[in-house]
């Protein structure tokens, strides 16, 4: 969770991560920077933080890099960044026109729950209907969009494990592996400013 490298808040960096992250059902443990010397307020902001959003532990990347003032930063008594953030409970919305890992994740969960969709990576129309399918069946808001009220009765689903290799096989290039979203390209700003951010 580099805030600094990326070119975002500390804020932001948690606003993001945890809402994506959250789907998968597993602790989150941040792990903040040191080199580029962050300003201690930043540092005690991130520490802040882990606590609010309710995680364990935290690290912190790397030790041969850090300031003088970082080592204080950390050393320095955590102060309370006081009740939860909204994001700390919030789930990523997933839409028609969204890609990637996370939607992979929400395709395997359709297809255990009975969708015939391609896992793909690509939330298509296909994937649209199965999720309005699911949310009319389970008594939802039938949207089409995996959003906050959607990712919980769906996660209660088993994950169909879509076999790789054999979509690869058929494939006429034979040569890629996983969902068509891994050949995706890299984002340049993988967090956007906050002004640019949907619902």
């Amino acid at each position: 969770m580099y805030w600094k490298a990326i070119g975002t808040t500390v804020d932001n960096v948690y606003s993001h991560t945890w809402p994506v992250n959250r789907p998968y059902q597993r602790p989150i443990f941040p792990l903040g920077q040191l080199y580029q010397d962050p300003a201690p307020a930043e540092i005690a902001r991130f520490r802040s933080l882990a606590s609010a959003y309710g995680t364990t532990g935290l690290s912190w990347w790397d030790w041969q890099e850090t300031s003088a003032r970082g080592w204080q930063a950390i050393a320095a008594a955590v102060q309370p960044a006081g009740p939860a953030p909204p994001a700390a409970g919030a789930y990523a919305r997933l839409s028609q026109g969204s890609r990637g890992d996370l939607v992979v994740w929400a395709q395997e969960h359709l297809v255990g729950a009975g969708a015939a969709i391609a896992v793909d990576g690509a939330f298509g129309s296909g994937t649209a209907q199965a999720v309005r399918n699911f949310q009319s069946a389970h008594g939802l808001a039938a949207t089409g969009a995996v959003d906050q009220g959607t990712w919980p009765v769906l996660l209660q689903q088993p994950a169909a494990a879509p076999n790789w290799a054999s979509a690869a096989r058929a494939s006429a290039a034979s040569t890629r592996t996983g969902p068509p979203s891994a050949r995706l390209p890299s984002r340049r700003r993988e967090i956007p400013p906050p002004w640019r951010r949907g619902g």
